[in-house]
């Protein structure tokens, strides 16, 4: 039964399913997310056990990324032409595949495994732009978000009944052995957490759905504090930052109601662990050790900075066409770090840092293009705040925006959200755009729709 599936029904089933797909992704930016989105619920209930070997191992991103590499370049082909993309953005794409080129000619299928998340991330964005996104658009992108957190918290939930009871009922990613280990979901979930957070508390709109939905707050909130994931803290607070500074400057006054959720949703974990006894203890003690670790650049703090120290040294001493363009995909990333013991530890993971490694393997020019191009869209978006053409919809992007920009300093690029800022860039062209028909787009009517601007 399981070759006559694999033999028939199964390439029977990708012939109908894969077409209906494209179409969707061609036609609806919201079906892009949504792949994208699956894609990381999936891998959260398979840790990457799902693969095929066809020289290389194929993982279902491959596949979900080329099919969105394929509705973006039909849809540049028939629907809307390179007008709409950031020129900045296709240079970085060019440094990328010059880059790894280079790679596959040298290394063969290890420049493939080290470029896979560049190209999923850059076709991401590049994706987006392809589409003329309105502030409808962006409701119905966030609000898909939402229900990714909610996935994404109840994985949580369960890793954490993994932990404390020795049984699961997904793939592990915790070590259940160690009641302290509350780290059981990776940052770039965590991180989306953290973009919910930001979305519901400073997206207004006329919608009733997404009132209910901020009370989820009072759960994100204290889970993402267990999560103990510190540079998502970093990144959650400066993107909350980001939006109440332009709430000020817009004049957008903050609703009590949302300083009342935080308070709530923190206070709300104190409580349950007054009452909690024990077990709740664990966590509280584990939290504040995190924190105070992260402080004194301890664990994976120091070996972040001695890594980055490491590979800058590296790239500096290559020559200037490395400095130029890096070392190209494949290029051995091994270095050698003492460690707090004073123990010497080898690793070739990517260096934790998209800016480091950006450096690394696309010199001064493809770092100096992928900030160039934040920098360009958080100018863009704030240009639109000022001049009062956009305040909530470009309050939430700008926010996470920055709250994106300040994790990459502790990460490697994450397609997710990336995409996020494909989806700002297409909106920037569409609002700029706007002006041209009039110098001030009526806010009430899109009060009226049911939606802000």
């Amino acid at each position: 039964m399981s070759l006559l599936f694999t033999v028939i029904a199964a390439p029977l089933l990708a012939a109908i399913v894969v077409p209906l797909a494209l179409i969707f992704v061609f036609k609806y930016i919201e079906a892009g997310f949504a792949i994208a989105g699956l894609l990381m619920a999936l891998e959260m209930l398979t840790r990457g056990s799902l693969s095929i070997n066809l020289a290389i191992n194929l993982y279902p991103e491959d596949f979900g990324y080329a099919l969105i590499a394929l509705a973006a370049a039909l849809r540049i082909a028939f629907v809307r032409p390179m007008t709409g993309i950031s020129w900045i953005w296709g240079a970085f794409g060019g440094v990328l595949l010059l880059s790894f080129s280079s790679g596959f000619g040298t290394y063969g299928s290890a420049a493939g495994v080290q470029f896979r998340e560049y190209f999923y991330a850059w076709t991401a964005a590049f994706y987006a732009m392809t589409f003329r996104v309105d502030s409808k658009a962006i409701y119905r992108i966030f609000l898909g978000l939402v229900w990714l957190a909610v996935w994404i918290e109840v994985c949580a939930c369960l890793q954490w009944l993994a932990v404390f009871s020795g049984s699961s009922f997904l793939v592990n990613y915790a070590d259940t052995s160690d009641p302290g280990a509350l780290r059981v979901i990776k940052s770039a979930e965590a991180l989306i957490l953290a973009n919910a957070v930001i979305f519901t508390l400073f997206y207004q709109q006329s919608s009733g759905l997404l009132n209910y939905l901020r009370s989820l707050n009072l759960i994100w909130i204290p889970s993402l504090i267990v999560l103990q994931h510190r540079s998502v803290w970093l990144a959650a607070l400066a993107g909350a930052a980001k939006a109440f500074r332009i709430r000020r400057t817009g004049r957008v006054h903050v609703k009590p109601v949302h300083v009342l959720l935080v308070a709530t949703a923190i206070a709300a974990m104190f409580v349950v662990a007054l009452v909690a006894g024990r077990g709740a203890a664990t966590i509280a003690s584990t939290v504040g050790e995190s924190a105070r670790r992260g402080v004194a650049l301890e664990d994976t703090a120091s070996w972040r900075l001695k890594g980055w120290r490491e590979m800058f040294e590296k790239w500096r001493g290559g020559g200037p066409t490395v400095l130029a363009i890096g070392f190209p995909f494949g290029s051995d990333r091994m270095r050698f770090i003492e460690t707090n013991n004073f123990a010497t530890q080898g690793t070739s993971v990517q260096a934790h840092n998209a800016y480091v490694q950006t450096l690394y393997n696309c010199g001064i020019i493809g770092v100096g293009l992928f900030l160039s191009f934040i920098a360009n869209l958080s100018l863009k978006l704030k240009s639109l705040v000022d001049r009062g053409i956009c305040r909530s919809s470009c309050n939430a992007l700008a926010a996470i925006t920055v709250c994106q920009g300040v994790y990459y300093i502790f990460y490697g690029i994450e397609p997710l959200q990336i995409f996020f800022l494909g989806v700002s860039h297409a909106y920037v062209i569409g609002a700029t755009s706007a002006l041209t028909v009039s110098s001030k787009p009526s806010l009430r009517q899109e009060q009226n729709n049911g939606y802000y601007l």
